[in-house]
């Protein structure tokens, strides 16, 4: 009531006796104003007072002086709440620990082999072809990608490897044509030296013969001047 006496409790010894903060609730009373807030009880234990912390809530009645109060222990009250961060602590870590899965899953499945991949192509680029491009071993759009850049990387080492077998066909064709083309100048040149040969000893067989017929002249008219 407005005097501070408990009128009816859950505890048969504190009716009829002066409650605890009977002054703040005798004002409220008064003011007609409810109130929730913290409060405390004071208990012995141990031949110590010890001081237990209360949620207190108070409402006053409208047609007495009276007012009701409603004390519980504040371990009680927020107990449930307490739970409730409790559990979205152990949600709020568990989810952390799914998107840090989800972020390795992704480095592993995802940024890796795209790395891998681009590596690849940085070596296709710069003529290696002989390396083996990394293929996944799911079934997705990298894979996809990867198994497409290797079939690439074998059709242009194919294509290099026959390029490379044309040239060696076209030097050794041309090496052998020209082994062909040395032998038959060579066999000209000596065909050309014969030539010369005989076309000087022919000259010298003429001169030769001049030389002869001169020489029948002289002796032609030697012959006439001692007939004569």
């Amino acid at each position: 009531d407005r005097d501070g006496v408990v009128l009816v409790s859950q505890l048969p010894s504190r009716m009829g006796m002066p409650g605890d903060h009977a002054d703040f609730l005798r004002r409220h009373i008064e003011a007609r104003q409810p109130v929730v807030g913290p409060c405390h009880r004071c208990h012995q234990a141990s031949a110590e007072m010890v001081r237990e912390r209360e949620v207190l809530a108070f409402a006053p009645l409208s047609a007495v002086p009276w007012g009701l109060a409603l004390r519980q222990e504040e371990a009680e009250v927020f107990q449930v709440s307490r739970q409730v961060m409790q559990t979205i602590y152990v949600l709020g870590g568990l989810a952390l620990a799914i998107a840090l899965l989800a972020v390795y899953l992704a480095t592993r499945l995802v940024v890796t082999p795209l790395r891998q991949l681009r590596a690849s192509l940085d070596r296709m680029r710069n003529g290696s072809l002989n390396e083996a491009i990394y293929i996944p071993p799911v079934e997705d759009e990298i894979g996809t990608l990867a198994r497409a850049a290797e079939e690439m990387r074998m059709a242009l080492k194919r294509a290099a490897e026959e390029k490379g077998r044309w040239e060696q066909e076209l030097t050794n064709t041309v090496e052998e044509r020209t082994q062909q083309l040395t032998q038959r100048v060579r066999e000209l040149e000596g065909v050309n030296q014969m030539t010369v040969e005989l076309l000087n000893e022919r000259v010298s067989l003429t001169e030769g013969m001049e030389r002869r017929a001169g020489q029948l002249k002289r002796l032609h008219s030697v012959a006439l001047r001692l007939a004569a």
